[in-house]
């Protein structure tokens, strides 16, 4: 089972677009990468934090970049990866800061962070 999150990037797509337009393919490859990673390591670290009891979630954490660096997919691979994202919050969760939907919270509390980070990724290499 897989999760997919869209997020509205209309304001970004101006700004973005500029710098993406002189930037080459294998930045903005790297730039998305950027990110990925930028998404996978707050949801390890800021509550509500990827559960790691054993560690196997987490060391399944997956960032890949399409072919064409138009989107970036990422998060955990293990089967029960998408059932404990979406846990209820009555869930016992045996690990302080262990929570559900720690995917998603990180995109919605820091969207504009992650595009950002893409865009300061390009900016800084023309």
């Amino acid at each position: 089972m897989s999760l997919k999150f869209i997020m509205d990037t209309s304001q970004f797509d101006k700004e973005f677009k500029r710098y993406a337009e002189k930037s080459t393919m294998e930045n903005l490859k790297k730039g998305l990468y950027a990110m990925g990673n930028a998404v996978i390591n707050d949801s390890n670290k800021v509550i509500p934090k990827t559960p790691h009891k054993m560690g196997e979630l987490i060391r399944s954490a997956k960032v890949e970049v399409d072919p064409g660096g138009q989107s970036v997919e990422f998060g955990y691979t293990v089967p029960y990866a998408a059932k404990l994202h979406e846990a209820p919050e009555n869930w016992n969760w045996t690990l302080a800061g262990s929570g559900p939907k720690y995917l998603l919270t990180k995109m919605l509390q820091n969207g504009e962070k992650y595009m950002q980070l893409i865009t300061n990724f390009l900016k800084n290499r023309l």
